[in-house]
Formats: C-alpha cells, sequence, structure tokens
C-alpha cells in the first residue's frame, strides 16, 4: 500500500542520507506519518519494507521499461 496506493497528501521525498534522520524526526514531530522506501545509488533502485530489501531493479531496466510503457497502447 505504502508504494503505490492512490490517496490525497502523499509525496515522495528524497534525501541525502545525513539528512534522513531529521527528516523522519521532524515529520513524526508533525504527526505526519512517514516511511523509508528505499535507497538510490549507482545503477540500482533498491526498495526496503521493514528494513529489509523486498527489491532491487537497475535503473536500465527502469529506464526501459518506461521508454515502452505505451508500445501497446499507442503503438511504436
Amino acid at each position: 500500500c505504502a508504494l503505490f496506493a492512490e490517496g490525497p497528501s502523499r509525496i515522495v521525498v528524497s534525501a541525502e542520507p545525513e539528512h534522513v534522520a531529521e527528516i523522519e524526526r521532524r515529520a513524526r514531530e508533525a504527526n505526519v506519518p512517514v516511511e523509508r522506501l528505499g535507497e538510490t545509488g549507482g545503477d540500482t533502485l533498491t526498495i526496503h519494507r521493514e528494513n529489509k530489501a523486498i527489491a532491487s531493479i537497475s535503473l536500465d531496466a527502469l529506464r526501459d521499461a518506461r521508454e515502452r510503457c505505451l508500445e501497446p497502447i499507442v503503438g511504436a
């Protein structure tokens, strides 16, 4: 649900590792739910759930999927 569910007022924030704890602290203080979704770096995207990697994919594969996603609908 945290990764793909639709809901009002959800945002994705990307931050340098040294700023993550501060962002999470401020969110908790403001009673804003916050969940760390994953990490980027190098040539992969890794998604974590409860401090455990649940998915990892290369940026090349993501780029290819993104560039080809409309082909079945609108043609090549």
